[in-house]
């Protein structure tokens, strides 16, 4: 490895720890690993691994991207959502986040074009699409050694 790949690594990686970190919570930590694999259609890899307190980790996957520039503006984008969306959920008044979070309710004086409240849910989903234009160009999900299967949407070969 060159050392200017391995000062690659080691900033995109410091990015993607701070990208994983804006994820967490109280219930779920996110840990995200930079890669690049030599001799592949989509070298760039972000590995993701998620933990959920009390149970483990339930959700692994592997991002790959083409390009070098599509990994950096993915964790860009990922960050300024999440610190869009934790603003957006700060916002709710205090104790009642959880409530229209689970009910799907807008806060009050919070109104789509038809005069109905918005969904908090669904504002952060509106949020999340407009600010995540970025894409892996493949996703696979990988093994969760608790649920003991293996999901994949591409193969090996296909990266």
């Amino acid at each position: 490895m060159t050392h200017e790949l391995a000062d690659i690594i080691a900033e995109l990686q410091r990015q993607a720890g701070h990208c994983a970190w804006l994820f967490q919570t109280n219930q779920l930590r996110v840990e995200y690993r930079v890669a690049y694999a030599t001799g592949v259609r989509h070298p760039w890899r972000l590995f993701e691994t998620q933990h959920m307190k009390r149970v483990g980790v339930v959700a692994r996957k592997m991002h790959c991207f083409a390009e070098l520039a599509a990994l950096r503006q993915y964790l860009q984008e990922q960050s300024q959502w999440k610190r869009q969306d934790r603003a957006l959920a700060a916002s709710a008044p205090r104790g009642t986040y959880r409530l229209f979070a689970q009910r799907g309710e807008a806060r009050p004086g919070e109104e789509g074009r038809s005069g109905e409240p918005v969904p908090l849910d669904k504002r952060r989903r509106i949020l999340q699409e407009q600010m995540c234009v970025t894409t892996p160009d493949q996703t696979v999900e990988l093994s969760c050694p608790q649920f003991g299967h293996m999901n994949r949407k591409s193969t090996a070969s296909d990266l």
